[in-house]
């Protein structure tokens, strides 16, 4: 199973939240998906997915968003399921996906779109009965994907999911986030094709060792259209999976179905979400509105400080029980060494004498050598210092012997973001500059930056050779 690696510390585990549900909702059914997560968390993220419940029921089809919401609850309560963190998205037949390439000049993605919206769309609508969410596909030139739908499905789904007493970490648009459980039941990064099929809507994306190189969306389903783009894919990606409620309609000889984490194919949507949940990062487009981010990070926090407390005071009682009976070790020890010090009291004061005279030497020979380092990582830091520019900040830096530093930081936008990374590569202070990673915050780091004015910002990670 794949193992998904992140550089921070999984902060839904520490909060408690060991499982997530994903929900799907479309037309008339809700597919939901609860799973747990295993793996290390002091190092690299490494998760394993175990499915805790799968379920789907059916609505009326006549039913408002508050009753769909308390059927949900109902449900929930009925299948004893006690998870109270989820992530949906929006899925619509009118959504529209479209391609953009930013101007050099523009400084927020956000307020680009907004002012684009318009000449991205071709149809005369008001900006405010829209709701959009983006993914940057390429920083230079900067090219976006967009995805708009109306802000009443949006808020449709929004109200539904809080009246059944879940809390969003996520609102994805699309069919987009099923990559996320396709991708997690392989064994090791291959090229391949996936594709999710439903009634109305058939996407496609090509894979090269687990990147995507290209994604296609074709309404109405398995269409004679998505049908030749799979056959002119395989030829590149070796293989087509189709995955979703509508896999099962496509030949073998052309595709073949993927149950993906062991799920039946019509709930890997579903899978897919509950695994964005876990790692945010993977998450193709986000539209939560400030509200439902806001309250959902309260929650977030009331649960952290809940598991917190609970931890600590396990580890003080745990330490408590260990300093006594460390103290009543070294209590007799100090008793025995007492006895051996009054027959050997002058021995030991001649040896502690020379000890102290080998120590002098010591911290006398090396010297130099730990004045030279301490001049060269004095020459690093003031490097760095001089090449972050304003908008980009740094939280922690590593320097080793080498003259390895690894940098890890945040800035403003994602545009400010490469531009540091390009002014570090031309810098002849560094060499062999690596990014690592790049990309919306993690949950601890966007809990770590809140009570900033900075609202809106990307992290990243990043490694390169001081020269001497």
């Amino acid at each position: 199973m794949r193992e998904f690696k992140v550089d921070n510390i999984n902060t839904l585990k520490i909060a408690g939240m060991h499982s997530i549900l994903g929900v799907d909702y479309y037309q008339d059914t809700i597919r939901v998906v609860e799973l747990r997560s295993r793996g290390g968390v002091f190092n690299k993220f490494r998760a394993v997915y175990e499915v805790v419940n799968y379920f789907k029921f059916q609505l009326p089809i006549d039913a408002s968003n508050f009753e769909r919401g308390r059927l949900l609850f109902d449900e929930l309560k009925t299948r004893g399921v006690h998870c109270r963190f989820c992530v949906s998205t929006v899925r619509s037949s009118t959504m529209k996906v479209v391609t953009a390439e930013l101007p050099e000049d523009a400084e927020n993605i956000n307020e680009w779109i907004s002012e684009n919206y318009e000449r991205l769309l071709k149809v005369p609508v008001n900006f405010r009965d829209l709701s959009f969410g983006y993914r940057v596909h390429s920083s230079a030139p900067l090219r976006c994907e967009v995805a708009f739908v109306h802000v009443s499905e949006r808020d449709g789904v929004v109200e539904m999911i809080n009246v059944s007493g879940l809390h969003l970490l996520g609102l994805g648009l699309g069919a987009w986030d099923f990559e996320a459980a396709s991708i997690a039941g392989s064994s090791e990064p291959t090229d391949q094709v996936l594709a999710f099929a439903d009634d109305d809507e058939f996407i496609c994306s090509t894979f090269q060792k687990d990147r995507p190189i290209s994604r296609r969306r074709f309404q109405g389903g398995g269409t004679p259209g998505a049908v030749s783009f799979i056959k002119g894919e395989v030829v590149i990606g070796g293989m087509a999976l189709v995955t979703g409620p509508k896999a099962q309609e496509f030949d073998d000889s052309l595709a073949k179905r993927l149950d993906p984490l062991g799920l039946p194919a019509e709930f890997a949507l579903a899978a897919g979400l509950a695994i964005r949940g876990f790692i945010p990062e993977i998450g193709a487009f986000e539209s939560r509105p400030e509200a439902v981010i806001r309250k959902s990070t309260e929650e977030k926090d009331k649960t952290l400080l809940k598991s917190t407390a609970l931890v600590l005071g396990g580890v003080l009682t745990v330490l408590f029980g260990l300093q006594l009976g460390l103290q009543s070790y070294l209590l007799g020890i100090s008793k025995g060494l007492d006895g051996k010090l009054a027959k050997n009291g002058s021995v030991y004061s001649q040896i502690r004498n020379l000890e102290e005279e080998v120590n002098s030497l010591n911290m006398e020979i090396p010297g130099e050598k730990a004045n030279g380092q301490r001049s060269a990582v004095a020459k690093a830091l003031h490097e760095v210092a001089a090449a972050t520019p304003l908008g980009v900040w740094l939280y922690n830096l590593e320097y080793n012997d080498g003259g390895t530093i690894n940098l890890s930081g945040y800035a403003r936008t994602d545009e400010e973001a490469a531009q540091y990374f390009t002014s570090l590569g031309r810098d002849p202070n560094f060499s062999n500059v690596q990014v690592l990673r790049v990309g919306n915050p993690t949950e601890l780091e966007a809990a770590s930056f809140m009570d900033t004015a900075l609202k809106s910002f990307v992290t990243f990670r990043v490694s390169m050779v001081a020269e001497k």
